[in-house]
């Protein structure tokens, strides 16, 4: 797994994927934002409540917003 962090010191997660197993994805911009930091727009597949969100920066309070659908090509996730 990659390790990096901000110039801050704290983690990035840039380039590190949270999918379901054997999750296919619907399209490449949406694949783009699995492995994007969260201060950029991250999805992750979160297995406790099964379903994808948009993440929210720790330091913005932390979380995320669930979507059902691809924002960029509007499949059903």
């Amino acid at each position: 797994m990659k390790t990096s962090t901000h110039s801050d010191g704290s983690p990035c997660p840039e380039g590190t994927q949270c999918l379901h197993e054997g999750e296919l994805i619907c399209c490449d911009l949406f694949r783009q934002h699995t492995l994007a930091c969260y201060y950029d727009i991250r999805y992750e597949y979160w297995p406790g409540l099964s379903g994808w969100f948009i993440i929210i920066a720790p330091e913005a309070g932390g979380g995320g917003i669930e979507i059902k659908y691809c924002p960029h090509c509007g499949t059903k996730l």
